[in-house]
């Protein structure tokens, strides 16, 4: 009976012993893996910023200048945004932007049912989200020589769409166009406002 008493001491000693010689390496072993899972999470989030979202800022344009922006510099799923001066006291902000099939689309930076709103709009994963109902707009096309796209009332908020052409590798936007889309977009706007009040 001793025997099996004194065996089973050495066991659980060997047990003890074995466990403070492995405790130090399991405690590194979870510490690596920690870190490891930090920095692949840290790295996951800063791609999908990286991706998503376009870091520059807002390019402003001079009165009669001309939108000009490089498709190179445009990738897929990328936005990019701009302001034009449409009177003295009022910039309109443009947004060109290229979606993850390759097309490109032009269009003012707002909503036409949003319009008083269009201050709050922001940009979130390379998409225009509404100031209003905080989801993403949707952009239809108006590239010259092109089937338009239709907007459809009821489908969600839709960008106010914009002339543009592509020629030389850049997507280019008439200040004539911008102005001119500007005014009767702004008039009816006008005009909507006051037959809302």
């Amino acid at each position: 009976m001793s025997f099996a008493l004194n065996r089973g001491s050495v066991r659980k000693r060997r047990t003890r012993d074995l466990t403070r010689q492995c405790l130090p390496l399991l405690l590194s072993l979870a510490t690596v893996i920690l870190l490891i899972s930090a920095a692949v999470g840290w790295y996951v989030v800063s791609e999908q910023r990286r991706v998503g979202s376009d870091p520059l800022p807002e390019v402003a344009l001079h009165e009669n200048e001309d939108l000009r922006y490089g498709i190179s510099q445009l990738e897929p799923g990328r936005s990019r945004l701009f302001s034009y001066p449409v009177n003295s006291s009022e910039r309109v902000r443009l947004l060109i932007t290229r979606d993850l099939k390759g097309v490109i689309r032009a269009s003012f930076a707002f909503c036409g049912e949003c319009y008083s709103l269009r201050h709050q709009n922001y940009m979130k994963e390379g998409a225009l989200i509404c100031g209003r109902c905080q989801q993403s707009m949707r952009m239809v096309s108006m590239r010259m020589g092109e089937q338009k796209e239709r907007i459809v009332p009821g489908q969600g908020c839709v960008t106010v769409p914009i002339p543009f052409s592509i020629g030389n590798d850049e997507v280019v936007v008439r200040a004539t166009a911008i102005v001119e889309s500007a005014k009767v977009f702004l008039t009816e706007a006008a005009t909507n406002n006051g037959a809302n009040k």
